[in-house]
């Protein structure tokens, strides 16, 4: 009979990465609140995100037509982590004209304090601040 370790066997192995041992990352871009655009009286606008991980591709969301200053989205962008991901996320909004786009403002998130944030506490939402509004995003790591 072949001698059998129940420790060694059930022991969590060691994490892949410095996202221990996730496989996936799932952005899902909630809402933007206290939107700052100048804008013509009675006009909507139509606002969208771009979202980049690690300056790879980058994936563009359906705009939302906002009648005020907050808007409602929950888009969900999933994201593949290997040993490579750096972990430099970046959100960018736009509102679109009709003599073209105008950058409302920027977001850059570091995966790395997301992770440990929600691996300490299960925290699993963040408000991130721009010069013109803040973005609510939820979050959560795939096994």
């Amino acid at each position: 009979m072949e001698n059998y370790d129940f420790a060694q066997r059930h022991a969590n192995p060691t994490p892949n990465s410095r996202f221990g041992n996730a496989t996936s990352f799932d952005l899902t871009l909630v809402s933007v609140d206290n939107l700052q655009c100048k804008r013509r009286i009675g006009h909507r606008i139509r606002v969208y995100a771009e979202v980049q991980l690690d300056g790879g591709k980058v994936t563009k969301t359906d705009p939302y037509v906002a009648g005020g200053p907050d808007g409602m989205w929950n888009i969900t962008v999933p994201y593949r982590i290997t040993d490579e991901t750096g972990g430099n996320l970046v959100v960018r909004l736009y509102y679109k004209r009709s003599v073209g786009h105008t950058c409302i403002g920027e977001v850059k998130i570091e995966l790395i304090k997301l992770f440990d944030s929600w691996r300490d506490s299960r925290k699993d939402t963040e408000t991130c601040h721009m010069q013109r509004g803040d973005l609510n995003i939820t979050y959560r790591f795939v096994f």
